[in-house]
């Protein structure tokens, strides 16, 4: 008999999501967040894709699509904090635009984020707006 974990990386181990298609998970919910249960234990389904996939274990995952019941790989945002409104991906663009002095203004219009969040990536990758990064 299948459990819901090993249908899950079944699917994960041959790509089975649509990219434009939301996977909602009708299983267990747990603080409203996906979560499956096996061996007596308890699994948040969007960290497990993240570590089944290898993908930055110390980071934080969230759907993208905004549909809290998506489990869908392709819709999750892989963030470093949990609050953080910045993926890995756009905090290189922060880094890149910040490098050849693009105003944080304008990398957080780009963005569609708040002055303050730029400055706070800035920040935590100890650079100051408009300074090169070696």
């Amino acid at each position: 008999k299948e459990t819901n974990l090993s249908i899950l990386f079944r699917r994960l181990a041959s790509s089975d999501f649509e990219h434009s298609t939301c996977e909602e998970w009708n299983k267990s919910f747990c603080n409203g967040s996906p979560v499956l249960y096996t061996l007596g234990c308890k699994y948040y389904v969007r960290p497990l894709i993240l570590d089944y996939l290898e993908i930055n274990k110390d980071g934080c995952v969230k759907p993208s699509c905004g549909n809290k019941l998506c489990i869908n790989p392709y819709h999750n945002s892989y963030k470093k904090m949990k609050a953080s409104k910045l993926g890995d991906a756009d905090t290189n663009l922060v880094l890149a635009f910040s490098s050849r002095g693009v105003p944080v203004r304008e990398i957080a219009k780009a963005l569609k984020v708040h002055r303050s969040t730029i400055y706070r990536a800035l920040n935590r990758e100890h650079l100051h707006p408009g300074s090169p990064h070696h």
